[in-house]
């Protein structure tokens, strides 16, 4: 029975991941038996949330580390000057709300940009289980210093970067966390968030976006369907990326 507490839906106390579709490449498809059947324990499955909800708000208290099992997650900061800066895009399978680890509040929002389902483990539980389980411990840890090396070139990326680099880059990163849940090879890709936060995310005003879709369509690079995009060298594209 699905029942709504404090604005979440919290549909079942205990969520076998044996046939969950996001297995293959979130925590419980890296880590042993034990760790799994420990981690399965503490978690609790909440959803849908629908396009435009938050998970979470910036500056709510930390209590929660979330996994996303199926949908796609923006992380958007709230400035100073009242805007929304775009941080992050989360997929299937992938942590959320671990930057807040060793803070007490979200320093983000988490918004729903499909309908989305989650696993989520309390916080205090979650760590406990790592530091009972090595293997667990070990993938965080390993997830942890990805999104500290992706993190750190994204800001590089922002910064230095010229339009159409930054955009190729971001798409063929895109390409290859998508390909790794779909298995999809061709480089078509239906982008789950909207252009406005691609442009946003990459500092970029959204006419600059669109000039750059055109020049690298114009380049052979990309096609740009609207919210289908379809890198046609992608061999190309990792060679920009990986400058």
């Amino acid at each position: 029975m699905e029942k709504k507490r404090n604005g979440l839906r919290l549909v079942q106390s205990r969520q076998s991941s044996e046939h969950c579709a996001a297995r293959r490449f979130c925590l419980a498809g890296s880590v042993d038996k034990a760790s799994l059947q420990a981690l399965e324990a503490e978690i609790k499955s909440r959803g849908p949330y629908q396009q435009g909800e938050r998970i979470y708000r910036q500056g709510d208290s930390f209590r929660v580390i979330f996994m996303i099992q199926s949908g796609t997650v923006k992380t958007e900061i709230n400035t100073r000057d009242g805007r929304a800066q775009v941080s992050g895009f989360h997929l299937q399978g992938e942590l959320l709300g671990v930057e807040t680890i060793g803070g007490g509040r979200h320093p983000c929002d988490a918004v729903a940009l499909e309908r989305t389902w989650c696993c989520a483990v309390p916080v205090e539980r979650f760590l406990k289980v790592c530091n009972a389980c090595g293997e667990l411990q070990k993938e965080l840890l390993l997830r942890l210093g990805q999104r500290i090396r992706d993190d750190e070139y994204g800001w590089m990326l922002n910064r230095n970067e010229r339009a159409e680099v930054r955009l190729v880059s971001f798409l063929y990163d895109l390409y290859q966390r998508m390909n790794l849940r779909h298995g999809e090879s061709s480089g078509r890709m239906r982008l789950p968030m909207h252009k406005e936060d691609i442009a946003n995310y990459l500092g970029l005003a959204p006419e600059s976006l669109s000039r750059t879709f055109r020049r690298l369509q114009n380049e052979g690079v990309v096609i740009n369907h609207g919210r289908t995009v379809e890198l046609l060298d992608i061999e190309a594209a990792a060679a920009i990326a990986s400058r």
